[in-house]
């Protein structure tokens, strides 16, 4: 069934992982396009080289937008959007959600981190809790939900990130997760719903936000999804 076509009056910039082509977020291209008056697959204008440059062309990218900009990210292109915040101009952010990113050393490289940090500028981010840690500045209002795979062997689903309000799980791999209508359906209410009530002043306080219905108060960093704390608050009945 086609869903109705309600745009919103923004952009949704779509990043994909490293070494991962624009063309594996067009599933999920097609699934929200529906959603924003434009939607951008952003590709790296190359890899294996430096990424200070991929940063900045990513930053540029959103220098253009004349509207608000929610973001959809995947792996190390999360890595690539928050770093592109810290120097980007542009002021007017929706939500940002990061699907397994990266946002510590990845275990593989982490193990051979003498020999990957040599190899690429990139392997050396990945295999850095210090590198790929970096959050989202200060200074730009934007709410910041994480969805895991919890078949992915790549990433360590773990974040200390004070503007993530929220983390979702879904059954899926690191790459299986673009493709997968389950995981798009939990991307998209993380980008459009609005009634958590949830600023990210509240977040870094340490205040918990509503979900919608019948769901509890949850954490800024749970990592429980409402279905699963109703179930529970059930069995508890």
């Amino acid at each position: 069934m086609t869903r109705p076509r309600h745009p919103q009056p923004a952009t949704l910039l779509l990043v994909p992982g490293f070494m991962s082509p624009a063309w594996m977020m067009y599933p999920i291209y097609r699934y929200l396009h529906r959603d924003f008056a434009q939607v951008i697959r952003w590709d790296y204008p190359h890899v294996f080289h430096d990424t200070s440059s991929v940063i900045d062309s990513l930053a540029e990218q959103m220098d253009r937008s004349n509207t608000p900009i929610s973001i959809v990210a995947h792996s190390f292109g999360d890595w690539i959007t928050r770093s592109a915040l810290h120097r980007t101009t542009h002021k007017n952010f929706g939500r940002l959600v990061s699907v397994c990113p990266v946002t510590s050393s990845v275990p593989i490289l982490r193990a051979t981190h003498g020999l990957a940090s040599n190899l690429t500028e990139e392997f050396a981010v990945m295999s850095s809790d210090q590198r790929a840690g970096v959050s989202i500045p200060d200074h730009l209002s934007i709410s910041r939900s994480i969805v895991w795979a919890t078949g992915d062997a790549f990433v360590d689903d773990e974040s200390n990130d004070p503007h993530v309000i929220r983390e979702r799980r879904v059954w899926a791999t690191h790459n299986s997760v673009l493709f997968q209508p389950n995981a798009w359906q939990v991307i998209r209410q993380e980008l459009l719903q609005t009634d958590f009530g949830t600023s990210i002043a509240l977040s870094k306080s340490g205040l918990t936000n509503r979900l919608p219905g019948n769901a509890a108060n949850m954490s800024p960093m749970t990592k429980t999804t409402a279905s699963d704390q109703q179930q529970r608050q059930e069995k508890e009945r």
